[in-house]
C-alpha cells in the first residue's frame, strides 16, 4: 500500500439514495401494527442512512487529504476523522436497533444469512464506539500511549487498541444497507 492508498476508503456510492425516503412513504400508507417496532425500523433505516453518508464525507475529506500537494492538510484530515467518528456512531446504533429487532415478536423477517453476517460485524464496531465515546477518560489514563483516533498507515481506523480495517467497516455497511433496504 503506497502512502497516498492509505487515505483511500472503498467507495459506497453504488449504494444508491438513502433508505429513509421510501421508509417515509411506507409509513404515510401504513405500515407495521406495533408502534415499538415501526419506531425501531425507521430509527434503524435512519441511522445506516446517516452512516453511509458519514462514511462517504470521511471518505471525501480523506482523498482531498491523500492528494494534497499541502504537506500538512489538517483541516481536511480532521474532518475525515471527525465523519468516520459519527459513521461508526451510528453504525452502532443500527446494531443496536437490529438486536432488539429480533427479539421483538411483530418484527419483520430479515434473512438469516444477512442478519448473521451483521451481527458477526456488530462487535468491533462496538469497541470502536465505546473508545470514541468515552476517548477524554481513555486519554487522561496513566498508560502513556494513548492517541487520537485516526487512519493507521495500513488503512484502518484505529480508535486505543481497536484497529477496524475501513474494507471491513464498508463491508459492514454495506450488510446494514441491505437489511435497511429490505425494510424500508
Amino acid at each position: 500500500m503506497t502512502a497516498q492508498d492509505q487515505w483511500l476508503l472503498p467507495d459506497l456510492s453504488d449504494l444508491g439514495p438513502p433508505r429513509m425516503v421510501p421508509r417515509g412513504a411506507a409509513l404515510l400508507i401504513g405500515g407495521e401494527p406495533d408502534p415499538s417496532v415501526r419506531a425501531l425500523i425507521t430509527t434503524f433505516v435512519r441511522v445506516v442512512d446517516k452512516a453511509i453518508l458519514e462514511y462517504q464525507s470521511a471518505r471525501e475529506a480523506f482523498l482531498i487529504y491523500g492528494s494534497s500537494r499541502e504537506a500538512l492538510h489538517i483541516g481536511a484530515l480532521s474532518r475525515g476523522t471527525s465523519h468516520l467518528e459519527c459513521c461508526v456512531t451510528n453504525a452502532h446504533r443500527a446494531f443496536t436497533c437490529l438486536h432488539v429487532l429480533k427479539q421483538q415478536q411483530q418484527s419483520p423477517t430479515v434473512d438469516r444469512t444477512t442478519r448473521l453476517l451483521a451481527e458477526s460485524m456488530s462487535d468491533a464496531v462496538r469497541e470502536a464506539r465505546h473508545l470514541i465515546e468515552h476517548v477524554t477518560g481513555e486519554i487522561m489514563k496513566p498508560t502513556g500511549r494513548w492517541h487520537a483516533p485516526g487512519l493507521t498507515d495500513t488503512g484502518a481506523l484505529e480508535v486505543g487498541n481497536v484497529s477496524i480495517p475501513t474494507a471491513q467497516l464498508a463491508s459492514a455497511l454495506r450488510v446494514l444497507w441491505k437489511i435497511a433496504d429490505s425494510l424500508a
